[in-house]
């Protein structure tokens, strides 16, 4: 046991010949506030998470309505659809079919475009299609833009598209049928589907069809083809 506590007391003395600063800070006593903590880097102390320091004590983080504390606890950011005002978290105000893209910024959803401060749908002609972004309309292959219309390329038109390497002949969009050289809409009965290729229609499973009708099939009945 005595040699045990003299072992002790020259660890102890070369420790502080070695490092005095490391281990007189060590042995220091630290005195800090209420919701304040030891620091780890260095003597001394910060305040806990969801407080702030203030002079030599740590004040409480006031959080306002909508609003969530930093990921360090040292402050506060307004949650999603909110943005700052001064001291407070208002909510961002935008239209019907738009969606935030940033706490102060939206944008209108896919088939709609911004017209002042509300989202217009945006109205697709016959022989039309929308975008690959969504914000607009184009022509399909063999038809050109005229005013709010798809026009018809002339046959000259036609074959220079042709050289072109383009496809007036191209298949219509989902929902139209190409009749006399024209995509046109066609008409989708009461519990029907698209068929796969878009240009047609097939009935929902139990129904059958009946002219330009989909009706509840009788037990047996066969499966109904494309429209």
């Amino acid at each position: 046991m005595i040699r045990c506590m003299v072992r002790l007391s020259i660890i102890t003395a070369l420790l502080m010949i070695l490092s005095p600063s490391v281990t007189a800070s060590a042995l220091q006593r630290v005195d800090f506030p209420e919701n304040a903590i030891p620091r780890i880097d260095r003597p001394g102390w910060t305040c806990a998470v969801g407080f702030r320091r203030s002079g030599e004590r740590c004040e409480r983080i006031a959080l306002p309505a909508n609003a969530a504390l930093d990921v360090d606890g040292r402050g506060w950011h307004c949650l999603p659809e909110y943005a700052r005002e001064g001291r407070a978290c208002t909510r961002v105000r935008y239209p019907a079919n738009a969606v935030l893209v940033s706490q102060t910024n939206w944008k209108c959803l896919k088939g709609f475009r911004r017209a002042g401060d509300r989202c217009a749908r945006i109205v697709v002609p016959p022989n039309g299609d929308l975008t690959s972004h969504g914000q607009d309309w184009r022509c399909v292959d063999g038809y050109r833009k005229a005013g709010d219309g798809c026009v018809e390329l002339s046959p000259r038109a036609n074959g220079s598209a042709r050289q072109l390497g383009t496809r007036p002949t191209a298949p219509c969009p989902r929902g139209l049928r190409r009749e006399n050289a024209r995509c046109s809409l066609f008409a989708l009965p009461d519990n029907a589907l698209y068929n796969e290729a878009g240009n047609g229609w097939i009935c929902m499973i139990g129904y059958e069809r009946q002219a330009d009708a989909c009706v509840r099939k009788a037990d047996g009945a066969s499966e109904p083809g494309d429209g």
